[in-house]
Order: structure tokens, then C-alpha cells, then sequence
């Protein structure tokens, strides 16, 4: 965003950064600082002529479940709503009717996993500055539907949406639009407007972005049946696994940190040792959140071995920790360049100490985040290509970093916070049918 605003010589005031990922909702208390620092910002600034968002799209508060809608509202309050506002998105986003206001328009990304968050902000801002010189008027159209994808199923890279997101660009060589974007959501969150969306910003021309969106709509609704993602049960996965002679990645989809969930679940490591993998000759690579193993272990010294208790530090409802002998191999800060997805941001897994159990390698860090990167195995001395089996904590997006490392790709079909079999998750306050829950 800021590259095209230096490009068209337009002065302007970057005042807000602020970020969090996935988990549960944000506190009122949290959400009004933030937004009282917004609008503080806000009225510092002596003349606006228009505003740029990078926001996600699914941000929910605890007494608020469209965080979007709360900011956009709060910056119209203190400005004006005669300012054109551009909202970048994530194609995950929870989109509202609510969120659908005068002179704001979104434009969402294209791409999962995500590689386009870049040229996202780059058309984001191309359209604010074409509105800002008269030349365009952004329009919104918005259609929905009752269906919610597994993340698993919704790469647009292959599989049933490929095809929905690679004819978007026909859709964008008509001259009125200036850009159709679909929304698949947040799967974990639960409302009941929760589903599949489409939005169309036009130029001046609301009939047609209704048209166009509406139209998409129809032919994802068509394709309902083959958006059912073929999860594995855990066990089978492993087994499939061993049988393989190279290196098998396997998704954990289910306590994913970039989905909301801990991190911190054995139920694989204890899959593992029931299945006796410790005493194999192959290895196996996992990571595990307990800030409390990684202190004990750091303390305890490379090259010592202890009986160390593993798990469930967070998410003591959702099972039982393990106790198991370990070797301390390395500790580190956690701390790596991300080299593929978010090119050049830190990750900071806080202090992390990395412990084997026979033939298994346990990464155990302090703090969850993305696990998107090989550097989660690399930065403490792994070799992937020493590797029979790699867990990752994620449905997708470790599939771009992964790939040249995998002979062979599964997801497995594990519980937690972020469990993608759509039917397993116990909504409360869905409004139902929605496919696939419901047959419809």
C-alpha cells in the first residue's frame, strides 16, 4: 500500500500497526484501547482525503462478533463517511452485511495458501488513489451462502475452488469491475450469519457486481458435494506413512496455531509411542507448545536426559499431558526469518528446546505461532531430508514451504480447536441448514 502511495506522490501518515493471531476472542478491554488509540491518531491528522485497512476479515471481539464493522464505524464516526476507504482482506474473511458501508470497498486476497498479500495491498491502494483523483466511484455488491469449506479442501492453487478463483479474472475484464473477490470464512468461528461470500467492487455500477456475484455464488452452491475434504484418520496416516520410502508431511490440522488453535495437543506423540515409533530406525519429526517442558528442559542442559512432562499446558480440557525420557538435544531463542508466505518476518517461538524420544524429534517452544516454514526445524538443527515423517501444525499454508521436501502430502484427520471435518464441530449458534452440516 504504501509503494503505490510513494509512486503517485501522495503524502501519507501511517498511525496503526497492531496484530494478533488466532485464538479465542479479543477483550472489550483490548479492543477499546485500540480503538481509542485509532481514533486519538485519527483526529491528529490535520486533513484526510482517504484510508488504507490491512485487516483479516474474522476478528470478533468478546462482546462483538464483526470487529471489522466496529473499526470501519469507529473511523467513520471521527472522520467523515465522505472519505473513501480501501479494506484489504483475507480470503478467510467473515463478511457482513453490516460491513458493507458508503465509501468503503474491500478487495480480499486470491491466493491459498497466501502468496498475494503483497499485490492485495498493491490493488488495494491502486483503487483508493484512482477514487482520490475522480477517475472511479467504488461500489459494493455483496451475495452469500450457507455453506462453509474446510480450509483443507479450499486451496485455490488445485482442488474443486481452483477453478471459481482462476475465473475471477474473466470477470475482471469487464471495465466496471475493478475487483471480485469470494470469502470462504473462518470455519471456528461461531455465528449464525457464518458462510461462503462474494463481493464485487464496481464502479458505479452496483447492478452488475450484484449480477456477477450472485453468479459465482450459483456455480460454488453447484459444486457443494466436492467440497468435502478427504481427511485421514491419524493411524492410517502414520502407517501410510512408514510404507512410504521418502519423506511423508503430514498436516495436523486440528491444533493449528494459525487457526485458533494451542498447539500444545500429544495426541500424535502419544500415537506414536503407542505404535512403538520411538524404537524405529527412521525419524520423526513434531512440534509441541509447553513453555514449562521448554524451561525444565533448558534448565536440565543439552546432552542431559530426564523424565519430562509433555502437553496440554493450555488446553487442559482437551486431554492428558504424557511424561516420557528425553534427550536434550538443543536449545535456542526461537526466534528464524520466515522464508516462505510472510518472506522476511521474524518468527518468535520464544525459548525453545528441542528433545528426542528415541527416534522421534519434539520441537517444544514457548509460544505457538504460524507453521508455515521448514525454519521451525531447521533453526534448531533439523535436516527434512533426514526425515520419514514431518508434523505440521496447519490445514494449508505449509504446503508452499514443504512441498520441494514431500514425496507425499496427507492431512490427518485430528481433534482440537481447529478440527477441519466441518460436520465435528459443535456450533452453538450457527443458523441452520448450512451444507455441509446439513444436506441441502
Amino acid at each position: 500500500m504504501i509503494d503505490v502511495l510513494q509512486a503517485n506522490n501522495i503524502e501519507h501518515a501511517p498511525i496503526l500497526a497492531t496484530h494478533g493471531s488466532c485464538g479465542g476472542p479479543l477483550t472489550r478491554d483490548c479492543f477499546d484501547k485500540i480503538l481509542q488509540n485509532l481514533k486519538d491518531r485519527l483526529l491528529c491528522i490535520p486533513k484526510l482525503d482517504g484510508i488504507l485497512l490491512a485487516l483479516h476479515g474474522s476478528m470478533a471481539a468478546e462482546d462483538e462478533p464483526d470487529g471489522e464493522s466496529e473499526i470501519l464505524e469507529c473511523i467513520q464516526r471521527y472522520t467523515s463517511i465522505n472519505i473513501p476507504i480501501g479494506v484489504s482482506l483475507d480470503l478467510h474473511g467473515h463478511i457482513t452485511e453490516r460491513m458493507v458501508k458508503q465509501n468503503v470497498f474491500f478487495v480480499g486476497y486470491k491466493t491459498y495458501p497466501h502468496v498475494d498479500m503483497y499485490t492485495t495491498g498493491e490493488k488495494t491502494a491502486n483503487i483508493l488513489v484512482s477514487a482520490l483523483k475522480d477517475k472511479i466511484v467504488p461500489k459494493m455488491s455483496l451475495s452469500k451462502l450457507p455453506l462453509i469449506i474446510s480450509p483443507v479442501i479450499g486451496r485455490t492453487d488445485e482442488g474443486p475452488m481452483k477453478e471459481v478463483y482462476d475465473g475471477i479474472v474473466n470477470y475482471e475484464k469487464n471495465a466496471d469491475i475493478l475487483d471480485v473477490s469470494c470469502f470462504m470464512v473462518q470455519p471456528w468461528l461461531d455465528f449464525s450469519d457464518l458462510g461462503f461470500a462474494t463481493t464485487v467492487c464496481s464502479n458505479n455500477n452496483e447492478e452488475k457486481g450484484e449480477q456477477i456475484s450472485k453468479s459465482i455464488c450459483d456455480k460454488v452452491w453447484e459444486i457443494r458435494n466436492n467440497l468435502i475434504p478427504d481427511l485421514i484418520p491419524l493411524e492410517e496416516s502414520i502407517k501410510r506413512a512408514l510404507s512410504n520410502d521418502g519423506t511423508t508431511v503430514i498436516g495436523d490440522c486440528g491444533d493449528a496455531p494459525s487457526a485458533g488453535g494451542v498447539g500444545d495437543n500429544v495426541t500424535i506423540l502419544k500415537k506414536l509411542i503407542e505404535l512403538g515409533l520411538d524404537k524405529l530406525n527412521k525419524r520423526i519429526f513434531l512440534t509441541l507448545v509447553d513453555p514449562e517442558a521448554a524451561n525444565v528442559a533448558s534448565k536440565s542442559g543439552v546432552g542431559t536426559e530426564l523424565n519430562l512432562k509433555l502437553g496440554h499446558h493450555y488446553s487442559k480440557n482437551e486431554g492428558t499431558p504424557i511424561i516420557s525420557k528425553v534427550r536434550v538435544k538443543t536449545i535456542s531463542d526461537g526466534s528464524f526469518k520466515i522464508k516462505h508466505g510472510l518472506e522476511g518476518a521474524e518468527m518468535q517461538f520464544g525459548l525453545t528446546a528441542l528433545v528426542t524420544i528415541g527416534a522421534i524429534s519434539v520441537a517444544i517452544r514457548s509460544y505457538g505461532g504460524f507453521e508455515w516454514d521448514i525454519g521451525q526445524y531447521t533453526s534448531i538443527g533439523l535436516n527434512l531430508d533426514e526425515a520419514s515423517i514431518i508434523f505440521v501444525k496447519s490445514p494449508a499454508h505449509f504446503r508452499t514451504a514443504y512441498d520441494p521436501y514431500a514425496d507425499e502430502i496427507l492431512i490427518a484427520d485430528t481433534p482440537g480447536a481447529s478440527r477441519c471435518n466441518i460436520e465435528k464441530i459443535p456450533y452453538k449458534y450457527l443458523s441452520l441448514p448450512v451444507h455441509p452440516l446439513d444436506k441441502i
